[in-house]
């Protein structure tokens, strides 16, 4: 494992560890939530996504669900994993934020509007879980959203990731 420098807001970058087994063994002491860029046209085809659902393929089925429905700005929350020793879950998001497919090889589909409300969204999901159980950690294990098909410039969104989840625990994980 190749760790960089940690910010004083607990953003940590991870490499050469998997997103899902490391999410999956933080749960004896956490909840993770783990949020990725998803588009508003029913597709579910970023690197990550298939990834995603080549080991849990009820997360882009439900996701296909939305249909329509899967507007800029929406946050759909996925349980893949409950410990039931803990009772802590693994908790994909989905955050609708890449609007449609790029009409040229230089337009940016990712829209930084609504990757900040899907990521508020996450906030207010972490506080609702602090609410219904005060003893409940929750920790944010990512991949570097927004970059690949979404066209996003990472160091835009990491300073996105600071601001936003300022504190929160977060761990992003690099090819």
């Amino acid at each position: 494992m190749s760790k960089h420098n940690t910010s004083s807001l607990g953003y940590l970058p991870i490499k050469n560890i998997d997103i899902l087994d490391s999410a999956i063994n933080r749960t004896s002491n956490n909840n993770v939530i783990m949020p990725h860029v998803c588009d508003n046209i029913n597709k579910f085809n970023s690197v990550f996504a298939k990834y995603l659902s080549s080991k849990y393929t009820y997360v882009k089925e439900n996701f296909h669900l939305l249909g329509k429905n899967a507007k800029l700005g929406y946050t759909q929350f996925v349980t893949i994993h409950n410990n039931k020793s803990t009772n802590n879950k693994v908790i994909v998001a989905n955050m609708v934020a890449h609007n449609g497919l790029p009409n040229s090889s230089s337009e940016r589909p990712l829209n930084y509007f609504f990757l900040c409300h899907c990521m508020n969204i996450i906030n207010l999901k972490i506080l609702d879980m602090f609410n219904n159980d005060n003893s409940s950690k929750v920790e944010i294990h990512a991949p570097r959203f927004g970059t690949g098909l979404s066209k996003g410039n990472w160091k835009f969104i990491e300073e996105l990731i600071k601001d936003i989840w300022a504190s929160h625990s977060v761990f992003i994980y690099e090819r």
